[in-house]
């Protein structure tokens, strides 16, 4: 393994781990102190811990564990260990921000609590688009197809370049694309489908998770809506 490849590596556990951690934070600080229900696997946990008390992280860590041997047993090793960090990381951290008594003590007005976790959970990477397997994946502007790639944590990863130093990136597509690296694209133009929830957010539906650059620095997609414009 050249260093290079490691870097990256140590780079996508780092952003895991993040955002493991900012979600685990708006959980305690917002969610539960709000009375407030999410997706995935923490929005069951919240409904047992409403209905029987049952302990947040302990309901996590349990389901996180079957599911983690679950997809040993079916989808092999190489699976399992890629969801290794966050079936254990998530549930730990939260375990920890729940024992922190002033963390659930921030505001008790549920619109806010609304507000705030919606803030620190969107804020990650990228944006995740609900959409069902097998769902087309467009181009979202003029550009160029840069790279082609098979990501452990992500699975089919796109990215595109567009003028003006702009870089968009697709996760979680079917290894068999439309497109080609060096491909030309138009906006509209599709890039392949949709293979479902990539390993790194296992416990969200089904999904697109999109990325934005600019002149290599990670932006907030949703702050940049208008790129479409620019970039074509």
């Amino acid at each position: 393994m050249n260093r290079h490849t490691l870097l990256k590596q140590l780079s996508n556990i780092l952003l895991i781990l993040f955002g493991n951690a900012l979600y685990a934070l708006a959980v305690t600080m917002f969610i539960l102190p709000g009375g407030l229900i999410t997706g995935g696997t923490t929005g069951l946990a919240l409904l047992f811990f409403h209905r029987f008390s049952l302990p947040v992280a302990t309901f996590v860590s349990v389901f996180n564990i079957l599911m983690f041997l679950l997809g040993w047993w079916v989808l092999g090793k190489k699976f399992a260990m890629t969801t290794l960090i966050s079936t254990f990381c998530y549930p730990a951290v939260l375990r920890l921000f729940e024992s922190v008594p002033q963390l659930s003590q921030m505001t008790d007005d549920k619109l806010l609590c609304a507000l705030y976790a919606g803030l620190l959970i969107g804020i990650s990477i990228g944006i995740d688009i609900r959409a069902e397997a097998g769902t087309p994946v467009l181009a979202a502007a003029n550009g160029t197809v840069s790279a082609v790639k098979q990501d452990p944590m992500w699975g089919t990863v796109v990215e595109l370049t567009h003028p003006n130093g702009l870089l968009s990136r697709y996760c979680g597509l079917e290894p068999d694309l439309s497109v080609a690296e060096g491909q030309n694209v138009l906006v509209g133009d599709p890039l392949g489908t949709l293979a479902g929830s990539v390993l790194a957010e296992t416990a969200l539906e089904s999904h697109l998770h999109f990325e934005l650059f600019e002149d290599g620095v990670r932006v907030d997609p949703l702050l940049r809506l208008g790129f479409l414009e620019s970039a074509d």
